[in-house]
């Protein structure tokens, strides 16, 4: 069995697809399985896919129903201890953070680290995760999927990402393995991912969709004390543990690229 499986979804996404392949097959970590699962694309990612097939383990192009039917074909078709979802567009931060992070020796059910954001100006944002996961904060934030390792035998316990939730499915699953299932959840301080922000979840226009599904899910995970206690002092709670937090890493995030550049 592979330590890992990496999971990669894609559809009619050439260009950045290619940048995921490139950065899991220069990973010095090699004890891994690739699998890429297609939606059926109409423009050159089958193409690009055959170019580095060397470096993919399974490869499935036909029709699916959304991001989390493909994730969940997937899962069914891996066989490595872990599974790491990383979407076309999406990439390591190095070529070394898979070694770095198994020579770690994870062991919890839920792996997870920090993500880093890019945007069109090329400022790289490093977005914390935070260290204990409880109720409160998962009302605040999300795990980054594509700084999570999630061990398969998670998913056979509790079952695999919901479909019924279009744009919110993997939020959905962190609540209910950690809230509902208590499954060990084992923090490592570095940033793993660079997340694309031009995904399907960050598109303004699913906004509304995506914060009634939202609703949906706290209603059916979160103890209604903590619901109205958020809904209470919600402002204060969002500012303290997301716009303060944003505000701080993004200013040491310019103040690094801005050293980095005046130091060459």
């Amino acid at each position: 069995m592979k330590k890992l499986s990496i999971i990669t979804v894609c559809k009619n996404d050439a260009e950045n697809l290619e940048k995921t392949i490139l950065s899991v097959a220069s990973q010095s970590f090699k004890d891994f399985e690739f699998l890429i699962i297609d939606g059926a694309s109409n423009d050159n990612s089958i193409d690009i896919i055959n170019k580095y097939k060397s470096h993919i383990t399974k490869f499935v192009s036909e029709p699916d129903t959304g991001i989390f039917n493909a994730q969940n074909k997937g899962i069914s078709l891996s066989e490595g201890e872990y599974i790491c979802f990383l979407n076309a567009g999406d990439y390591f931060t190095n070529n070394e953070i898979l070694r770095i992070v198994f020579d770690k020796k994870p062991h919890a059910d839920i792996v997870y680290g920090d993500i880093n954001y890019k945007f069109n100006n090329g400022l790289i944002y490093r977005k914390k995760s935070f260290k204990k996961l409880t109720q409160l904060k998962f009302l605040v934030e999300s795990l980054p999927h594509p700084s999570c390792f999630i061990k398969k035998s998670v998913f056979e316990k509790i079952g695999l990402m919901d479909e019924n939730f279009k744009m919110t499915s993997d939020y959905e699953f962190f609540i209910r393995a950690i809230i509902k299932y208590k499954c060990s959840t084992q923090y490592i301080p570095i940033p793993i991912a660079v997340f694309n922000l031009e995904g399907l979840s960050s598109k303004y226009e699913h906004s509304d969709q995506a914060k009634t599904e939202r609703i949906n899910i706290h209603q059916k995970y979160i103890d209604q004390k903590i619901l109205r206690f958020f809904g209470l002092f919600r402002l204060p709670i969002l500012f303290l543990f997301k716009k303060l937090r944003y505000l701080f890493y993004l200013l040491k995030s310019i103040i690094y690229k801005r050293f980095t550049w005046l130091s060459k």
